[in-house]
């Protein structure tokens, strides 16, 4: 069966340590066909009220669904997707591979990889100080002086999605100015993704 995500221009990205699709998601239809949605994806849709979140959380899945046919063609949709203890999405039975999905404004992107992996997608904005006060290190407020700050957050988060913990992670504890970062005992590779204007992606994968 054929799904809505083949309808939508899709951005894709791929190296030999993961693959991410990105698309836009304006022009969405809310009553498309969800036949092929996961069973995690339809609890969170039965929950969401606001067009818009919910707009957001179907093109998520759209991703997913792309992500998974032009990786893992022999998967049989839909995708069986639980969460871990840290309410972190992954795909079940399925070992060695790892999944991170991000929305912003009218962009949905998905991450798929074999190592542990985040990637997030953030809509520009101008710096604000007092985010950047309470949650970015000295060398990451310096990038902001350059027009960086939705960059840095772009990076922060996704190297919190790839450790597991989101936020709780604490955003003042590690550095994301540089290609590799440091959580703790392990090492994340961050990488910036060509991104639609506007829009600024970042992607982390364990070392």
């Amino acid at each position: 069966m054929m799904t809505d995500e083949d309808k939508y221009e899709i951005d894709e990205y791929r190296t030999e340590d993961f693959y991410i699709c990105v698309c836009d998601i304006s022009g969405i239809d809310d009553g498309l066909d969800m036949s092929l949605f996961s069973e995690y994806r339809k609890q969170r849709l039965s929950s969401l009220k606001p067009r818009g979140a919910r707009l957001c959380s179907i093109g998520a899945e759209l991703m997913l669904i792309h992500a998974i046919r032009r990786c893992m063609p022999d998967y049989v949709l839909p995708a069986s997707v639980r969460t871990d203890k840290n309410g972190k999405p992954e795909l079940a039975g399925q070992s060695g591979v790892y999944m991170s999905l991000s929305h912003s404004g009218t962009k949905a992107v998905c991450m798929l990889s074999r190592r542990r992996c985040g990637v997030d997608i953030q809509k520009a904005a101008g710096d604000n100080q007092r985010i950047a006060k309470r949650y970015y290190t000295e060398l990451e407020k310096a990038e902001c002086g350059r027009g960086g700050f939705t960059r840095i957050w772009a990076r922060k988060e996704a190297v919190a999605k790839a450790d597991g913990r989101g936020i709780a992670i604490g955003f003042d504890t590690y550095d994301v100015c540089g290609n590799i970062c440091r959580v703790g005992n392990d090492e994340y590779n961050i990488c910036d993704i060509k991104a639609p204007a506007g829009y600024v992606i970042a992607a982390a994968y364990k070392k």
